[in-house]
């Protein structure tokens, strides 16, 4: 979800500055590759494409925005995700599909916390490209790079309960469910329930290792009858061999 503040409140009492934010690094967005996709910076020669995905009332039913009703809504979307990789609050991807060379969606992190090595993931997802495994693909490569890049212990996921295709996109990703907090928000005229999900650096290691192994093991027996227990690990394992270094219907959650 779209933070409404700046969740930049620091606690005066404690020495902090022995934390390092990781987005220092980077005055830029990086840009990453996926088979299907270039994930790179959102600017202003984008308008067009974040109005077509945030004007769709069914992108927007499950996040705090109303769908776009201007252009000027879009330039706006595009000034926040400068803003929070200025602030070093957040970071987002916009999500370029290869093919056509338009912009169907974003994803990155927000409400970074630097001394709890803590971060929210977002993402979006055009309406016409909801059902291709769009964030399955997406997801995996912004989480690695959470965890590998900027070495955040915990990736957290906030999601309207109903959002159906959001648990089952986390899940697939590894996420665990952790508890509901009622009325925790209020949108749109409303208190709405928000679902916690996590990834610990831990379980992602531990995937990640047993992917390695399927790899390992299916290379070894050049059989596909050491097939993965599901495509998660699968998409997991392709990531390690395409790595050399040390979900479904709907896909929208910010």
């Amino acid at each position: 979800m779209n933070p409404i503040s700046n969740p930049t409140t620091t606690n005066s009492t404690s020495d902090t500055t022995q934390f390092s934010n990781p987005l220092h690094l980077f005055r830029e967005v990086p840009t990453l590759h996926t088979d299907r996709f270039v994930l790179r910076q959102v600017t202003t020669a984008d308008a067009d494409d974040v109005w077509a995905i945030f004007s769709h009332e069914e992108v927007c039913s499950y996040i705090p925005l109303s769908p776009f009703g201007s252009h000027e809504d879009a330039l706006k979307e595009i000034e926040w995700y400068a803003s929070i990789l200025h602030n070093q609050t957040g970071i987002r991807w916009g999500i370029e599909d290869r093919t056509s060379g338009r912009m169907i969606g974003t994803c990155g992190f927000f409400y970074i916390a630097a001394e709890h090595k803590r971060a929210e993931i977002g993402y979006d997802l055009a309406f016409s490209h909801w059902g291709q495994g769009v964030m399955t693909e997406v997801g995996r490569k912004v989480v690695a790079f959470g965890f590998q890049e900027l070495q955040f212990n915990r990736i957290e996921a906030k999601i309207i309960p109903e959002n159906v295709g959001s648990e089952k996109l986390l899940t697939k990703l590894g996420f665990q469910y952790e508890g509901t907090m009622r009325q925790s928000e209020f949108e749109k005229g409303g208190y709405v329930d928000i679902a916690m999900y996590a990834l610990l650096r831990a379980d992602f290691t531990a995937r990640l290792a047993s992917a390695s192994a399927v790899a390992v093991a299916t290379s070894s027996t050049n059989s596909t009858a050491a097939e993965p227990a599901c495509d998660d690990i699968q998409g997991s394992a392709e990531f390690i061999k395409s790595n050399a270094r040390s979900p479904f219907d709907q896909e929208t959650a910010k």
